[in-house]
């Protein structure tokens, strides 16, 4: 037992049973395999040749790729919207080492910012 926990510091990997912790804090050692982070899908607002897509920002508006090699077929990832959607936000294509989409159904009227988390299945 330890007086102050910022005294333990492991340089390799912690394997146990069970965790129990106040908090969880994730940091961002390799800005290309982010574990962690935020996106937006970019709502469609210039469509000159009526194509779909966004003339300046090339969104769908409906969907977003986030790179990270952090991804593999074992992860899960989950998505939080920071506002009120008013359709479902989903996972729909993982690429193992590059990244994953996260899309809706209907392109969105207002951009849709979300959090994102990955977490590793053993």
């Amino acid at each position: 037992k330890t007086e102050n926990l910022e005294d333990i510091e492991i340089a390799g990997k912690l394997k146990a049973v069970s965790i129990e912790s106040g908090k969880l804090v994730i940091a961002i050692t390799d800005e290309s395999a982010k574990t962690i982070g935020e996106g937006v899908i970019v709502a469609v607002k210039i469509d000159e040749n009526e194509d779909g897509i966004d003339d300046e920002t090339e969104s769908d508006g409906r969907s977003i790729f986030i790179e990270t090699s952090a991804i593999g077929s074992n992860s899960k990832v989950f998505v939080t919207p920071k506002s009120k959607t008013q359709q479902s936000l989903a996972v729909t294509e993982i690429k193992n080492s590059e990244g994953f989409t996260v899309s809706v159904e209907n392109p969105v009227e207002e951009d849709v910012s979300f959090d994102w988390v990955i977490i590793e299945e053993k």
